[in-house]
């Protein structure tokens, strides 16, 4: 018996909300998406609530805009002069990246089989954005692991997030025995407000002579779907003998016009429309499970396991690599690298956490200055960006 459009919405806010309450009083070592999965899962089999109240909820439309917004909202982000002031965490988790992504796409087909190798690298080192492109791409194709890069984006934080608290606890100690009350105590409390705010300095185009009042929700998007438009049309018109991924246009035209100006800064972070389209990445991923049979589920634990114990070992020899490499301790090289499977918002909360540690204000500050760059060049780079060009890629060879 399918349900009324209220009665479905009602109940997905309820599901997301139960979930989201469950993660933060378990700061977040068991993930949201995970939570919000074994609800689904158990509702669907026990045929607690209709495999079709998703869609009825309207929420898989939802979930359709934020498919074809995110691709390009990340690629406004990307903040070069961050990047070049921080080269050696942006190469190490390049670095990083790419052997996670070599090892799992080559030295794992005699456990996985070829399509898992191949679908697993971009997922795992991606975000909601990565994983609905890449269950996407299969989709028609194969549509029998369209459920498997949701998996993933269930389980990343059940592995990385204890890592990456360790680390930086360890980290944290390090930097408070070698604070200075000298040192340069400029930052803001929270950083990670303060480099959305500076990346806006940066933007001198089009759109910084758009007067605020202007600038309202349908801007927003609106700006977003004309640079998604522009991608499609080159890709159609132009890119489509070379068989490059509509992402990967999307991804290079957000980034292009970000930097002329043409775009905001993070669109969606101004638009108040940002958590209702993660809230329709969610339901994607609701409705995915509800048209997967439970069997087919059940048998991708033991591929998403081992996916995720093989990576986390691969991040953690390569995040103590790299310290040894650039002369940083392995706990920061450690939470470097894990970083790179979570992103935003988890490790802000992170940050704040291990602010706690220190005793004053200046502490604070300086720590938090210290660790920003470790969770948000990660996150800026692998997890919003290159992670959708390996999903981009691998796809092809499925």
């Amino acid at each position: 018996m399918s349900w009324s459009f209220e009665l479905s919405f009602f109940i997905f806010l309820i599901i997301v909300f139960a979930s989201q309450a469950l993660a933060v009083r378990l700061h977040s070592l068991v993930p949201m998406p995970l939570i919000m999965g074994i609800f689904c899962i158990i509702g669907f089999a026990l045929n607690i609530i209709p495999k079709d109240f998703v869609v009825n909820s309207n929420m898989t439309a939802v979930g359709t805009i934020a498919f074809n917004v995110f691709v390009i909202h990340n690629a406004t982000m990307i903040d070069i002069s961050f990047l070049k002031e921080h080269s050696t965490d942006a190469i190490a988790c390049i670095l990083g990246s790419l052997i996670l992504t070599c090892i799992l796409a080559l030295c794992t087909k005699g456990i996985l089989g070829q399509k898992l190798s191949l679908l697993s690298p971009g997922p795992v080192l991606g975000s909601g954005a990565s994983c609905a492109i890449a269950s996407y791409s299969v989709k028609s194709t194969h549509p029998e692991l369209s459920v498997y890069p949701w998996m993933i984006f269930m389980f990343q934080g059940l592995f990385s997030v204890p890592v990456v608290t360790w680390a930086l606890k360890r980290e944290a100690k390090i930097i408070l025995n070698n604070y200075n009350d000298s040192e340069d105590e400029t930052c803001a409390l929270n950083p990670i407000e303060n480099n959305k705010r500076s990346n806006l300095l940066h933007i001198n185009g089009l759109c910084k002579k758009v007067p605020s009042a202007y600038k309202t929700p349908a801007y927003y998007l609106g700006t977003i779907m004309i640079a998604n438009i522009f991608s499609k049309y080159l890709y159609t018109e132009f890119l489509t003998p070379y068989k490059l991924n509509t992402n990967v246009i999307a991804l290079c035209i957000g980034f292009i016009f970000a930097q002329l100006g043409f775009l905001d800064k993070a669109p969606l972070n101004k638009s108040d429309s940002f958590g209702l389209l993660l809230m329709g990445l969610m339901g994607l991923m609701a409705n995915t499970l509800a048209n997967t049979p439970l069997d087919s589920i059940l048998s991708l634990f033991g591929p998403i396991i081992f996916v995720f114990s093989v990576s986390t070992l691969v991040l953690i020899l390569c995040g103590i690599a790299a310290g040894r490499l650039f002369g940083y301790s392995s706990y920061r090289g450690i939470a470097l690298m894990a970083n790179c499977m979570m992103g935003f918002p988890v490790n802000e909360m992170l940050l704040q956490n291990v602010a706690k540690l220190a005793e004053s204000d200046s502490e604070k500050e300086y720590l938090a200055k210290q660790i920003f760059p470790i969770l948000n060049t990660g996150t800026m780079l692998i997890v919003n960006t290159i992670s959708i060009l390996i999903v981009s890629i691998m796809v092809n060879f499925i």
